[in-house]
């Protein structure tokens, strides 16, 4: 190797039983010159620190101004609401407790841009009356659900699932549009009328950019569709639109 007369070459011998003897050759670094090398790069690194730092509280600081901007919502809690029923449903001898409300679980909520609020839940099908179709799987005696019925012991004022909604920000709730009593058994049900005689026990909300308000309800038998125009206070489907899949499901 040739090399400048002020330079020095270094060589070591590398004992390395599973290959060849091989020599590493290199220029030797002076410890000062190592000193000044890890000074300089520990002063880079606290550079890249402090330049993240700033983006991460410029980031905090820009999210906290918009939150103080019109477009921000207040949100205050008040007392719990129970869901109305329809009053010329309410059988005091159904065997609730507190009959004047919708018994249902598994809710689910939805908002359109107005403040419009739409809940629904799952109806339970046991309290459809003394009797159920699917009483093998479900108990009580074999024959029709019942809505709206006196001394059926109903719980049930319509045959689709619950659908709540307030137009004045959760203040009060009423039933959705086209979503009345439906008296009578389910084996009488008028499938052309559509909303609430569209039977249904688990259903599920969305809320599309143009405020369009979309309820899937779901039974073991089949799939609804029902929409709502107008932030959700029109409702526009005619009849009972069946999905015709997904059968034998009731998860919507």
């Amino acid at each position: 190797v040739e090399t400048p007369e002020n330079d020095t070459i270094v060589g070591e011998m590398v004992d390395d039983s599973e290959g060849p003897d091989r020599v590493y050759i290199g220029t030797p670094v002076e410890p000062k010159d190592a000193a000044i090398a890890l000074t300089a790069l520990g002063i880079a690194a606290m550079f890249v620190v402090l330049i993240l730092q700033s983006f991460v509280f410029n980031s905090v600081e820009d999210s906290g101004s918009e939150g103080s901007d019109d477009r921000s919502i207040e949100i205050s809690w008040g007392e719990s609401q129970y869901m109305p029923r329809h009053a010329e449903c309410i059988d005091e001898s159904n065997g609730q407790d507190l009959p004047e409300y919708g018994i249902g679980y598994e809710p689910s909520i939805s908002i359109t841009s107005s403040g419009n609020m739409f809940v629904t839940a799952h109806k339970d099908l046991r309290w459809g009356g003394e009797s159920n179709p699917f009483f093998p799987l479900l108990g009580g005696d074999p024959g029709p659900w019942y809505a709206c019925e006196q001394g059926q012991q109903t719980s049930w004022d319509y045959w689709a699932s619950w659908f709540w909604a307030s137009y004045d920000n959760g203040t009060t709730w009423g039933h959705g549009d086209n979503f009345g009593p439906t008296p009578g058994n389910s084996f009488t049900a008028n499938y052309l009328a559509g909303g609430s005689e569209c039977l249904g026990d688990e259903g599920d909300i969305s809320v599309d950019a143009e405020d369009t308000v979309y309820y899937l309800d779901t039974t073991l038998e089949d799939n609804w569709w029902h929409t709502f125009s107008d932030n959700g206070s029109s409702y526009e489907t005619t009849i009972c639109q069946r999905m015709n899949t997904m059968a034998a499901d009731d998860r919507p």
